[in-house]
């Protein structure tokens, strides 16, 4: 048996989620001094007591999320449990990339402060809609005919063989809303964020992420680690440092990375959603059908799990 753990991204966060550590909150303080040193505030009060506003914004998002992710993932080191595989969905890349052992702890922390900074110097507004019931090349088809340019509507995420992401101007995703209704789409979500993220209108952060990406020194991935742009395995270090700097403003192929993930892991693997929440697990069950997922942030699972891995 492996154990494969996947990292959530934003939208995970929810007020008092630090609290659901109960005993292993001490675990974790120097994770929440790194964060907070990085962001400039305190990381683990936010985690403790910030409001659902303050953790919607960005800025304290990133931080927040990512180092939830690492709160658990710590719980099991501390048991010598390590991952066999990792993966992160969007923002919940970064916390594989430390899993995998490619970034320090700092490392990760300084990388999040930069996406941040560069996130907050883009100028362009926009929106994201999920799209339920239609397939990626209907979505494509659809965006390229309302924008043949794709610079101002393109398709930001593909999370399920039936579940795409499509970000732009508003304009754009309110005309696009009713094509994807006139094709019969089964449900549209407008998802509430202030930017068009994973797609090209975040062009202008991608010079000054890229040079910072590109000053840092990655060691390699010790476990697979499955990529976000590229949708498959990370062959070397630079495959994993390509596939960061174009990840804000491409589409994270997310339903590739289950599709890769299937053909390396069985069916006896543990599967287990590292961070808060549960989305990731019904996203890996409706392209794996009959994967047993476990959601670290609910007690019981986090024991079978650990109890699971300390029989590998």
């Amino acid at each position: 048996m492996q154990l494969v753990l996947f990292f959530p991204g934003q939208g995970t966060q929810r007020p008092g989620m630090l609290r659901m550590l109960g005993s292993d909150i001490d675990r974790s303080n120097e994770i929440f001094e790194a964060a907070s040193q990085w962001a400039g505030k305190d990381i683990k009060e936010l985690c403790l007591s910030g409001t659902e506003q303050e953790l919607k914004q960005t800025e304290n998002t990133q931080f927040a999320v990512t180092a939830m992710n690492l709160c658990y993932l710590r719980i099991l080191q501390d048991q010598g449990i390590e991952p066999n595989i990792v993966l992160g969905h969007s923002l919940g890349q970064y916390s594989a990339l430390f899993a995998a052992g490619v970034v320090s702890l700092d490392q990760l922390f300084s990388i999040i402060y930069k996406r941040v900074v560069c996130m907050q110097k883009v100028t362009v507004d926009g929106a994201l809609c999920t799209v339920l019931g239609l397939e990626l090349p209907q979505v494509e088809s659809i965006c390229k005919m309302l924008d043949p340019t794709g610079e101002n509507l393109s398709v930001a995420l593909h999370n399920t063989k039936t579940q795409v992401v499509v970000g732009g101007t508003a304009d754009y995703i309110t005309k696009a809303e009713a094509a994807f209704q006139n094709a019969k789409a089964l449900r549209i979500v407008h998802v509430r964020v202030s930017k068009p993220f994973h797609t090209p209108l975040m062009r202008t952060m991608e010079e000054p992420f890229s040079a910072f990406i590109d000053s840092l020194t990655f060691s390699a991935a010790k476990c697979p680690l499955i990529l976000n742009c590229k949708g498959e395995e990370a062959s070397n270090i630079e495959d994993i440092r390509d596939d960061i700097k174009m990840q804000s403003t491409h589409m994270v192929r997310w339903y590739d990375s289950l599709l890769c993930l299937s053909r390396i892991a069985g069916q006896s693997d543990v599967y287990a959603e590292c961070g808060v929440g549960k989305t990731l697990s019904g996203l890996l069950r409706s392209v794996c059908p009959g994967l047993p997922t476990f959601q670290l942030s609910q007690p019981k699972h986090l024991q079978t799990v650990i109890e699971q891995c300390k029989q590998l």
